[in-house]
């Protein structure tokens, strides 16, 4: 990971403590919520900032069943959802405005 992505990474380690799905403590890991293809060539520093990290336990980042967990158009229109509530972020650009 580059140096530069790390500042965004401690954010939020820092701001989620539990897995931002469940609750849970324990191990959790970083789950960027639009994926990285999404953002294109050019883009793919906005992939690694806060408003595009969440923290989750590992059941709920590869979800209990074939094509669920935290991968799925729904997954990611929640997690958008919660965080521009929690948070305040704004999602008006491509990729996360088709998501919002």
């Amino acid at each position: 990971m580059k140096r530069k992505y790390l500042a965004a990474v401690e954010e939020v380690v820092e701001r989620d403590q539990v897995c931002f799905d469940c609750g849970c403590g324990g191990p959790l890991e970083l789950h960027h919520v639009m994926s990285l293809s999404k953002f294109g060539r050019n883009n793919k520093h906005l992939a690694w900032t806060p408003r595009n990290l969440i923290r989750l336990c590992p059941a709920c980042h590869r979800g209990k069943g074939k094509g669920g967990g935290a991968h799925t158009h729904e997954a990611r229109c929640r997690h958008l959802l919660l965080l521009s509530r929690r948070y305040g972020y704004l999602y008006p650009d491509p990729p996360w405005a088709e998501y919002v």
